[in-house]
């Protein structure tokens, strides 16, 4: 007699697989489901101009469908078609979970789920919200309006970090019982040496390097990268920075920085980062808002310790004073940061070490896609 247990199908839908958060952790609990008990099929939509494709760019091969549409501008017609889409998808699929992942996907998902007519669970991860620096208030207002309405029809909720939870919580966007927090996790990087420092050849320098990695947008403030170096340049460090990452301010922050002929690097965006990190000696990060910077981790793996604005969920992800800073912005307290980093090599390679540690405990691969695994389990059995 065959007993063998029917898999549980797991449809996962995200707006786009661009580099960052989301598409790393989508990727990582797609790989960490390719066992006996589920069968899982990723639903994406197509990056922008500028934008680097995470799966196309890093030759990953997921069972996955692309809806034209369902990226991420808004666009009536369009969006209507992609809704469709993943209707049909989840008509043909016959999903136990319907996962969505980033806003416009989970907005689409989530109403074609409940109108599919089919019995199933609903899932959204917030990776972040989009409740500060991004929206004019009229936006905002029917945002929070529609994320209300998709969370009480949810059965669970999935937050990257506890900050990001409170947020939407206070603006009665779904509850505590049913938010559940699921930090990231990741796989730990083929490049890492042992305490081992490599220069790619972008990075031959002397000096100590710090790395800025993310789009340049209003919300990552690129231009504070701007006066952190102009602070660096008129105490006489022997610092430098590489900005890795693209966007619409790309442009005026490099434009800025030639014309105060100021140490920084510009990049774009790079396929190997976790190469580049491993040749720096410290990230920064200067967001207005942030959920769970990915960034911010994968730094701590890999023995880097990080500066960083404290907004979202930052504080969660840094052992602030011991594997990294978490401080309000203020562009003479960062660099007294990176100028105690810097000079202090015993100070430094205490750093170090406590961020690797923290790093490897609490954001591993295994625990992201358990975490995951039993979420499931306690929705379908």
């Amino acid at each position: 007699m065959d007993n063998q247990v029917e898999k549980i199908r797991i449809l996962r839908i995200i707006a786009r697989m661009n580099i960052g958060g989301p598409a790393v952790q989508v990727t990582t609990l797609s790989r960490g489901f390719s066992d006996s008990l589920f069968e899982e099929l990723l639903v994406t939509g197509n990056c922008e101009e500028g934008e680097q494709d995470y799966l196309e760019l890093n030759g990953i091969d997921l069972p996955h469908i692309r809806i034209p549409g369902l990226g991420r501008s808004i666009d009536i017609l369009d969006d209507i078609r992609a809704f469709k889409h993943i209707k049909k998808i989840i008509h043909d699929f016959q999903p136990q979970i319907v996962h969505t992942h980033t806003f416009k996907a989970g907005l689409l998902g989530r109403l074609a789920s409940l109108l599919s007519r089919q019995k199933h669970f609903r899932i959204h991860t917030f990776h972040g919200h989009l409740l500060f620096g991004y929206l004019s208030n009229v936006k905002l207002r029917i945002l929070i309006a529609v994320e209300r309405y998709l969370a009480k029809r949810s059965d669970k909720l999935v937050s990257v970090g506890e900050s990001v939870a409170k947020d939407l919580i206070a603006q009665k966007i779904g509850s505590w019982d049913k938010f559940v927090v699921i930090p990231p996790g990741f796989p730990i990087p083929e490049q890492i040496q042992s305490n081992s420092q490599i220069r790619p050849k972008q990075l031959r320098s002397d000096a100590f390097i710090c790395a800025w990695i993310g789009r340049l947008v209003e919300v990552k403030s690129p231009d504070r990268i701007i006066e952190i170096a102009k602070e660096v340049k008129l105490r006489g460090l022997n610092i430098r920075f590489i900005v890795i990452g693209d966007g619409p301010l790309r442009s005026r922050t490099e434009e800025d920085s030639i014309a105060e002929n100021l140490p920084i690097t510009f990049l774009g965006w790079q396929k190997d980062v976790v190469k580049l990190l491993l040749g720096a000696d410290a990230l920064i990060l200067t967001s207005l808002n942030e959920g769970t910077p990915i960034s911010i981790v994968e730094a701590q793996r890999l023995g880097r310790p990080v500066v960083a604005t404290n907004v979202g969920s930052v504080s969660e992800v840094i052992i602030n004073g011991k594997s990294g800073f978490a401080i309000e912005f203020h562009t003479k307290d960062f660099v007294d940061r990176l100028e105690l980093l810097s000079n202090n090599a015993i100070i430094y390679e205490q750093f170090s070490d406590a961020a690797r540690a923290f790093a490897e405990t609490r954001f591993s691969e295994d625990r992201l896609v358990a975490d995951h695994k039993n979420l499931y389990l306690d929705l379908t059995y």
